[in-house]
């Protein structure tokens, strides 16, 4: 159940003392209206009877979701001097989750708190758990997800999807390469893909420098394929250099391969109409863009 506690504030405009009805912990399956005050930056916010001013308390918050299964502690980062707190973490920094009062077994997650120090984090977290069980559940159901639109691809739409791919040159043909590791990074559905304007896809989250590679290569393809820039062209699969830096790739060398291919799913079966090359990157500035930390 979610927990409410009360705080003294004072308020940061008028210095005037007064107090705020606050949560010491948000459960989201039982109190869903609570997490949308959350996302939405309206929980903890102090109105002071003196001044009139709305201030943003900053106070420690339990999140949890039973339906996710997944739980999240936010601390003030000022409150890491605190010995009480520090001494709720093991010397690896996992916290110590005192569940003694509880008789029953617990699930496995309430044992792996992951923990933010600060609210923005915190909502970026339980968004991103969010997005990525709702891909999962998708890939369960049998559909693609798209990450502009969150729906699930329909049998027979086209897809395009951006993947990663980490190689070892072994041949002139990169196709003939041996792949070491593969990711998907980016998905699209058909319906997105063919949006008028480029600015109207909004990757939200993903928008991280991780992975500006892919959607600027993505962007670029898709002005080339509907004919809207002349400016682009995929690359040709006889690369010999980095697309960035220019270094040599040479034979024994690792790099890695980023690509897009057009997919549709016929039946149980994943059926590809074309992929194609956008960038070659070496190991060098896949470890400097930090292509493979994730």
């Amino acid at each position: 159940m979610s927990k409410k506690g009360t705080l003294e504030i004072e308020c940061t405009e008028c210095g005037a003392e007064g107090y705020l009805e606050g949560w010491a912990s948000i459960n989201a399956s039982l109190n869903p209206e609570l997490k949308d005050k959350l996302l939405e930056g309206k929980l903890h916010v102090y109105q002071c009877d003196q001044c009139g001013a709305s201030v943003h308390i900053s106070a420690p918050l339990l999140y949890h979701d039973m339906d996710k299964e997944f739980m999240v502690q936010f601390y003030p980062f000022g409150m890491t001097e605190s010995y009480r707190v520090l001494n709720n973490f093991d010397r690896h920094a996992k916290l110590n989750a005192n569940w003694d009062s509880i008789t029953e077994s617990i699930p496995e997650y309430m044992s792996n708190i992951h923990v933010v120090f600060s609210m923005n984090e915190l909502v970026r977290y339980i968004t991103f758990m969010d997005r990525l069980i709702q891909h999962k559940k998708s890939i369960e159901n049998g559909l693609t997800a798209c990450f502009t639109c969150d729906r699930g691809v329909p049998i027979g739409e086209l897809c395009y999807c951006v993947s990663r791919n980490k190689a070892v040159k072994t041949n002139d043909d990169m196709d003939k390469d041996e792949i070491v590791e593969s990711m998907t990074s980016i998905q699209v559905c058909g319906e997105c893909f063919n949006k008028p304007r480029a600015k109207d896809l909004d990757f939200g989250e993903l928008q991280i420098y991780q992975l500006k590679l892919e959607i600027k290569g993505f962007s670029q393809f898709r002005g080339w394929r509907t004919k809207q820039s002349n400016d682009w062209q995929p690359l040709k699969k006889i690369v010999d250099s980095c697309s960035l830096c220019r270094t040599s790739i040479d034979s024994g060398d690792t790099y890695t391969k980023i690509e897009l291919s057009e997919e549709q799913q016929i039946g149980d079966l994943v059926q590809t109409e074309g992929v194609y090359l956008l960038s070659i990157i070496c190991e060098k500035c896949a470890e400097k863009y930090m292509v493979w930390l994730y």
